[in-house]
């Protein structure tokens, strides 16, 4: 396969490595056109951030195909979702690293009046700010082209949270296919359809744990959070974090795994690779070869893992030892 990304024109050496990202998101994309095929499913969902990338693969595979990169976030999918004492109850059970006054207004969009204690406290409060948020995310949600049928709908490594709250705001069914699903049996018996490419019993015994941090940080967009959207539908975003350096950064990592991808299918022969022959073991193996390879680039070193909902930033640096 062509590298010509990765050796030479224009990212520095050290990149090359990081092209053992490649043969396995590859993989996932083969894999997760099977399953839409399988469901015969007309509607796909690439949920953002993560989809930015997955679904410009999947547009290189299924030229044909009509897919939405749907805008939403951890954030925005609870701020809209909350109904209830129990939802409420399900958040405040995810640690945030903060204050009080900080949860509140990271996952909320609320201030704290300083009186109160507990999330809970200010239940009123949440759910009447969700109604608001609901009928603007329907006014996004019904701008789209969605069929009849179920929704294919892709995030990458998750528990699922999104998924169960966009669920309430749409008039399909949702089927997720994930890269990996975490904590699977902390989120049974709350109405989730969900299909991981990495199941439970696959990721236990391999290095997928270790290393799809290195991977969510590859694979996501150079637009900011979505936090929620406005009365017409538009989308606000949090306040970027990310110098444009990083940005700069994992976008160019992006185009030598678009590189790879377009070689793949180039030298793929006719009908191969249509049954789910997927080489998982040796993607494994690759992919870890990063934790024991010398990465001497700063950019790609100095990026940060972000993520606003639990108030936690993690370096790559302390990502790959």
């Amino acid at each position: 396969f062509s590298f010509r990304y990765a050796v030479g024109l224009g990212m520095p050496w050290s990149f090359r490595y990081i092209m053992a990202c490649a043969p396995m998101i590859t993989d996932f994309v083969f894999w997760f056109r099977e399953q839409v095929r399988r469901c015969g499913i007309r509607n796909i969902w690439f949920s953002a951030r993560g989809g930015y990338l997955l679904q410009k693969l999947y547009r290189m595979l299924e030229k044909e195909a009509d897919t939405v990169y749907f805008l939403t976030s951890r954030m925005a999918a609870v701020r809209a979702g909350v109904m209830d004492d129990a939802d409420i109850a399900y958040v405040d059970s995810m640690k945030f690293g903060g204050t009080l006054e900080e949860n509140l207004k990271a996952r909320f969009g609320l201030e704290a009046d300083g009186t109160k204690s507990g999330l809970l406290s200010y239940k009123d409060s949440i759910l009447e700010h969700a109604a608001t948020e609901r009928r603007r995310y329907r006014a996004y949600i019904s701008s789209l082209d969605v069929q009849e049928g179920d929704i294919a709908f892709f995030d990458f490594v998750a528990k699922g949270t999104t998924q169960m709250y966009v669920q309430r705001l749409v008039g399909h069914h949702l089927k997720g296919f994930y890269f990996l699903q975490l904590e699977p049996d902390f989120m049974e018996g709350k109405g989730l359809d969900i299909e991981p490419f990495y199941k439970r019993e696959e990721a236990e015994s391999s290095s997928i744990y270790e290393n799809y941090y290195v991977l969510e940080t590859i694979l996501t967009a150079p637009h900011p959070c979505v936090c929620g959207f406005d009365d017409v539908g538009n989308p606000v975003y949090a306040k970027e974090c990310r110098k444009k350096a990083d940005i700069e950064c994992f976008l160019r990592v992006q185009e030598g795994i678009q590189d790879y991808f377009q070689r793949y299918l180039e030298l793929l022969p006719s009908g191969f690779g249509n049954t789910g022959s997927m080489t998982k073991e040796l993607d494994e193996v690759i992919l870890g070869l990063i934790a024991n390879l010398k990465i001497e680039d700063d950019g790609f070193m100095s990026l940060v893992v972000e993520d606003s909902f639990f108030n936690r930033m993690t370096g790559m640096a302390e990502l790959i030892r």
